[in-house]
């Protein structure tokens, strides 16, 4: 896996191993980029469930002004290390590792606030085996409520495609988009306050 495009283009970046991590390919990366070209210089990106931290990667090299990642993983949280070293971007790097709800809630009591936020979770995964809600929904729904995105700030989900979340009754978020990429889809949200 190679960063695409910016100051560190080219740049191989090092994958987590075993079968936690799904890589984002590189054309939906391609395709998030050409979204947000012109709110990524100097943003604050926020990159949830990282895996080898790529997203934010990628966003630092196009001029991000930092990258928070968080995983829960262990290989995932020592391959974005490993990642952020090798491209020599430790000051601009915030690499957190636990449970994605929990380190959401740490970071808003923190006053943190995102210009950018990319989540890919497991894909068609419910939050708990009791529940029935997909990890993608219940990002969408605790971002929409808390305030972690700023105001104009973008999310964007990547799930399957046919798992994509449905939700109505959102009251900062709003849909903008959809685009579907092989058996992935990426939707858009932007904060409407």
């Amino acid at each position: 896996m190679f960063i695409i495009a910016g100051l560190y283009r080219r740049q191989r970046l090092s994958v987590p191993k075993g079968s936690q991590t799904r890589p984002t390919a590189s054309r939906l990366r391609e395709a998030l980029f050409n979204i947000c070209q012109h709110s990524i210089e100097g943003a604050h990106f926020l990159d949830l469930f990282a895996g080898s931290g790529a997203m934010g990667l990628e966003a630092l090299s196009r001029g991000a002004q930092s990258a928070t990642f968080v995983d829960a993983h262990r290989e995932a949280i020592r391959c974005i290390q490993q990642n952020v070293a090798h491209l020599q971007v430790q000051s601009q790097s915030y690499i957190l590792q636990g449970e994605v709800f929990t380190l959401l809630k740490s970071l808003e009591k923190q006053g943190k606030v995102f210009d950018i936020i990319y989540a890919d979770p497991p894909y068609k995964t419910p939050v708990s085996p009791s529940s029935t809600a997909l990890y993608s929904q219940q990002i969408i729904q605790w971002i929409d409520t808390h305030h972690v995105l700023a105001p104009g700030g973008l999310l964007f989900i990547e799930e399957d495609f046919h798992s994509q979340p449905q939700l109505d009754q959102l009251m900062t978020l709003k849909l903008n988009g959809s685009r579907r990429m092989g058996h992935a889809a990426l939707q858009q949200y932007q904060c409407m306050i």
